[in-house]
């Protein structure tokens, strides 16, 4: 019989989205949806190939999944000291996605629609 003591303190703890793509697709870019038109705000469909936006976008994806078990005022703590400040600075002109092609249909949208995204295996048949 196992007890707490047994179990393993690497464990991955009990996530609602698996991977930080899942959550991305699921949540963020409905959830966090801005007008991209690339010049006020930025943003790369293929966000994945960014390593400073990997590591914030990763950072928001823990702390969401940590506070989201807070029914009480989770979801606006993850907003207002994890979300809110990353996305300044994903968004941000001169951020991590300054290298993408702001002009590219795949890293465009429209007032109201979710932020652009390409699903990793689009990328890998391109």
């Amino acid at each position: 019989m196992e007890t707490d003591e047994d179990s393993s303190d690497d464990e991955e703890p009990d996530l609602y989205y698996r991977s930080l793509d899942e959550f991305v697709r699921g949540f963020l870019i409905r959830g966090y949806a801005r007008h991209i038109n690339g010049h006020a705000r930025v943003w790369a469909g293929r966000y994945w190939e960014y390593p400073e936006a990997l590591s914030r976008l990763g950072a928001m994806w823990r702390a969401w999944e940590y506070l989201r078990k807070d029914s009480s005022t989770g979801l606006s703590v993850w907003y207002l000291n994890h979300a809110d400040p990353h996305m300044r600075v994903l968004l941000d002109k001169d951020g991590p996605f300054a290298g993408a092609d702001h002009d590219h249909p795949e890293n465009l949208n429209r007032p109201g629609e979710p932020l652009p995204y390409v699903p990793v295996e689009q990328a890998s048949q391109d």
